[in-house]
């Protein structure tokens, strides 16, 4: 593609993006009550965890990746994965900050549907989700809908470091609970096909957010590894897409790892992406 069109294009994202962000400000603005339910709660952190500041390893060595890439290739995902945007690995520091000890679930994306009138997901019957599943990781979410929601909540999205030092600790562990991957701790490929086979119905794949006690982070975040994939509020290479983290139902262990990373466009929506929420501790 020739340099100009991609100028033009990215011109046109932007403009796109500074016009939703409007429209997700104003919701925030003119909604009755909103201004008194932000104060209540941006100090309501019962269900986030503090995430002490410091250093952490981001990221993976080449070294690293390299028998990783020798036993699977592109299998690492359905479409192919760039182990390469992982690298290099560095030392990061980072503020205090919060982040939600869980996945957002239907029953508090519909909360926030209620309160502001949001459009809810398309796959939704009735402007709800089916019932029993309110527990479930809401998906189907652009990354305009999360960051809606974050804003309603009091909150934000968190960047791609803040996700990955939440979920790997201060010692750059390639899973929450340590460097080997356990099909039994996370809701992962393998865990259906080979620990919770044969299940029914696509339905039952998005498991609750607090279904596999095991997949726990050092500083007690949950849910980190498998289930769904999840929203950051980093670009990825560039201006057009952003970084998504953590893997989800239809990944192998290797592309759940927390040094992975993709790049999707935020109106992008899908059975296998929701989110979590962040904020500032001052």
């Amino acid at each position: 593609m020739n340099q100009w069109r991609v100028n033009l294009r990215i011109m046109a994202f932007d403009s796109a993006w500074f016009c939703m962000l409007c429209v997700i400000l104003s919701i925030a603005v003119s909604t009755p009550g909103m201004a008194s339910q932000l104060d209540q709660k941006s100090r309501n952190k019962a269900e986030m965890v503090l995430i002490p500041g410091g250093g952490f390893i981001m990221g993976s060595s080449k070294e690293e990746l390299k028998p990783i890439i020798e036993e699977f290739g592109k299998r690492a995902d359905f479409y192919g994965y760039d182990f390469d945007s992982e690298v290099p690995q560095r030392k990061i520091y980072l503020k205090d900050y919060y982040i939600d000890r869980y996945e957002v679930t239907n029953a508090q994306y519909k909360e926030f549907i209620d309160a502001t009138g949001h459009l809810p997901p398309r796959h939704w019957t009735g402007g709800s989700y089916a019932g029993g599943r309110g527990n479930n990781a809401v998906i189907k979410i652009s990354w305009f809908d999360a960051s809606a929601y974050a804003i309603w909540a009091g909150k934000r999205l968190p960047t791609e470091e803040e996700w990955e030092k939440a979920a790997r600790g201060p010692d750059g562990r390639a899973y929450p609970w340590g460097p080997k991957f356990d099909p039994a701790k996370a809701g992962t490929a393998e865990t259906i096909l080979f620990v919770n086979f044969p299940i029914t119905g696509l339905t039952n794949f998005a498991a609750p957010v607090d279904a596999f006690t095991e997949d726990k982070s050092p500083y007690g975040v949950m849910g980190m590894t498998g289930n769904v994939m999840e929203w950051t509020e980093s670009w990825y290479t560039n201006d057009v897409l952003l970084v998504v983290k953590g893997g989800a139902w239809v990944h192998l262990g290797v592309r759940a790892r927390g040094a992975a990373r993709i790049g999707i466009g935020p109106e992008s929506i899908s059975h296998i992406l929701g989110f979590r929420c962040a904020m500032d501790a001052d």
